[in-house]
């Protein structure tokens, strides 16, 4: 059956008594990394008996019923389309993936490009186990949360160290060709200075009955006391990302414009404040007026942005 396997999507027929070492197999088949490296080095006619005809016609019936709704190890099972919806990658995506996993082996049960394809779909459809043991053939779903299990840590090991953590850029790389000019103008006093800035959230807590931390935890804008803790995640997610996925920003050099425009506004002079500075500054007293004597101007909002900018 492998002859007719390997004639069916190479078109190259192996001769009788053709033998493989156990390297290139996988499942009692032939690996995708070794079908991927025959090639057709000459056009030739081949003859076949009857009944090496019937036989051929029987593996084809066989081949097909054996086919797989989800068989990763077929490059041609799915278009790049496909592999999206799937996966989250382009078929070149995960074929570059699969192979930047030395530390995995094929196995009696999956071979590693049916790993992979089985943790990137965990990822990226959310499907419990039991159903990706239906969708790829694999006997239980114990089976497929070993596999998931296999993969994690083979990402960690050998590819997340490339994509992801201070290790994997230089400084240089980083400030040239991600750091965008509206941080280094804004933030930065010079102009090779590294710019990280990092997210935060909010954690609801209980009122304390420290008077102080009360203070301290109680947030004006949310009315609820809370923390804000601020944590630098690094997963494998990320590094997938930083791998596969287009940059957020396009153009790095973009915003100039607009961070001078921040930066003169900014260093402008407020008149209101100076106003309020020196109403703080006089002497006040209290005196009684009629509320219908009281009377404030009319301001546009011109007049308003004149005087708040």
């Amino acid at each position: 059956m492998q002859r007719t396997t390997i004639f069916l999507k190479c078109g190259v027929l192996a001769v009788p008594g053709s033998r493989c070492c156990r390297d290139h197999l996988c499942n009692d088949g032939v690996t995708f990394k070794s079908l991927s490296s025959i090639r057709i080095s000459k056009a030739d006619q081949w003859k076949i008996d009857s009944n090496e005809f019937q036989m051929f016609v029987e593996d084809v019936r066989a081949i097909l019923f054996k086919q797989k709704t989800f068989d990763f190890d077929d490059e041609t099972c799915f278009n790049d389309e496909g592999f999206q919806s799937i996966v989250g990658l382009t078929k070149e995506q995960f074929n570059q993936l699969a192979a930047t996993l030395p530390s995995m082996r094929n196995s009696s049960t999956r071979s590693v490009r049916v790993a992979v394809a089985v943790f990137l779909a965990k990822l990226r459809l959310g499907l419990s186990n039991r159903v990706l043991a239906i969708l790829f053939h694999l006997d239980n779903k114990r089976v497929v949360s070993h596999i998931i299990s296999q993969v994690r840590k083979a990402l960690i090991n050998d590819f997340v160290p490339y994509h992801l953590g201070l290790q994997h850029i230089s400084r240089e790389i980083a400030i040239e060709e991600h750091q965008t000019n509206i941080a280094s103008i804004l933030h930065s006093n010079k102009p090779d200075q590294l710019i990280v800035i990092a997210d935060t959230t909010y954690i609801f807590v209980q009122k304390s009955s420290n008077n102080q931390v009360q203070r301290k935890s109680y947030s004006m804008h949310k009315h609820r006391n809370l923390v804000k803790p601020m944590i630098l995640t690094t997963t494998i997610i990320c590094a997938l990302i930083n791998a596969f996925r287009p940059r957020p920003v396009s153009d790095i050099q973009a915003g100039s414009e607009v961070a001078y425009y921040m930066l003169e506004k900014f260093n402008q002079q407020n008149n209101i404040q100076l106003r309020l500075s020196e109403i703080a500054k006089e002497r006040s007293g209290w005196k009684t007026y009629d509320a219908s004597m009281c009377l404030f101007p009319e301001l546009s909002q011109d007049d308003v942005r004149t005087l708040c900018c």
